[in-house]
Order: C-alpha cells, then structure tokens, then sequence
C-alpha cells in the first residue's frame, strides 16, 4: 500500500473521513441493532452525582437488569412528550382568549 504524507488536511478532505466513519458507524448499528427500529449515536451527558447514586440504586432494587442507558432514554422521551402536551394545553387557552376577544 502506498500512504501519502502531509503535514495537514484541507477541510473537504476532513468532510470526507468524517461522512466514512459516520457511514460505517451507522452500518455497525444497523447491523449490532436489528431489532431497534432507530439507530442509537453516543452522547456524553453530565448529571447530578446524587441523582445516578439514586438511580444506581432503584435500578438494583427495582430495575430487573434495566441499563441506566435505556432508563435515562424512557425518561427523556416522556419529558418530551410531557413538555409537548403542556405547550400544546397552553396554546390552546391561548387562542380560545383570542378567538374570544373578537
């Protein structure tokens, strides 16, 4: 094999190993993640050391072998939908005031 040497890539070149790794980071998941319907990417968070001492400790007691991963993932997206639902509520009051002051 023949490798060129340079002292630095240019940005297209940068552009294109980061499309190839993502292409075959997907493929690995896609792959190691058949019965998931959504690939998963990685992500660093930062939480309350007391908040995953406690959930350390209910997912001992009452987690049945549930990861902190899939627990943390179950309780964002029922933020989301929870939050969706009070600005949805609040909207709706909202344009009846306006449909009201006509």
């Amino acid at each position: 094999m023949n490798f060129k040497k340079s002292n630095s890539m240019n940005l297209d070149d940068l552009e294109k190993l980061e499309n190839k790794f993502d292409n075959k980071q997907s493929v690995k998941t896609k792959t190691s993640n058949k019965s998931s319907s959504s690939s998963k990417k990685y992500h660093t968070l930062y939480l309350n050391s007391e908040i995953l001492e406690e959930l350390d400790l209910f997912l001992k007691e009452y987690g049945f072998g549930e990861k902190k991963s899939s627990f943390i993932e179950t309780a964002i997206k029922k933020e989301i939908d929870f939050r969706m639902d009070q600005v949805a509520s609040e909207l709706e009051e909202k344009l009846k005031k306006l449909k009201g002051k006509k």
